[in-house]
């Protein structure tokens, strides 16, 4: 009995979808980290050199660099696995799994790079400087208002 997961095709399109999935994963994630970089440095120019101590230390975007670069280093190691059938064999060795699962890596990519854009938008807003530091509601502020009464 024969399983087939995810697409049917030929090593050379296995191939060619695992280095458009390690040269398109690895390109967005250069642009896109290099555009949050410089938007964070000059929001920490402007207003707080702590903004960018925050932002490398986010582990929101420590998941996403990891996720990009893991998707990445998966599917190079999925692309150097996938072989043409030799000279006399009808059969080559194409990885069903591993690049479905490269697919469904590049998508998670995807969509964490857009949660990276969203996230650090909205976390060099003017309003949410503090926020990271003081919970979110101004619960420093309702703690100090309570033992004043």
């Amino acid at each position: 009995m024969r399983c087939q997961v995810g697409f049917r095709s030929r090593s050379t399109h296995r191939g060619r979808i695992l280095s458009a999935i390690a040269g398109g994963t690895i390109t967005a994630a250069s642009i896109v980290f290099s555009l949050t970089l410089v938007a964070v440095q000059l929001a920490a120019s402007r207003f707080s050199p702590r903004v960018l101590r925050d932002f490398l230390g986010d582990r929101f975007q420590q998941l996403v660099m990891g996720t990009v670069i893991g998707t990445f280093s998966y599917s190079l190691l999925v692309l150097r696995e996938v072989r043409s059938a030799p000279e006399g064999v009808e059969r080559a060795f194409l990885p069903q799994v591993s690049v479905a699962l490269a697919v469904v890596l590049a998508v998670v990519s995807l969509v964490a790079i857009l949660g990276s854009i969203d996230h650090t938008a909205k976390g060099l807003r003017v309003g949410n400087g503090g926020r990271r530091h003081r919970g979110g509601d101004h619960a420093g502020h309702r703690a100090a208002a309570r033992t004043r009464e």
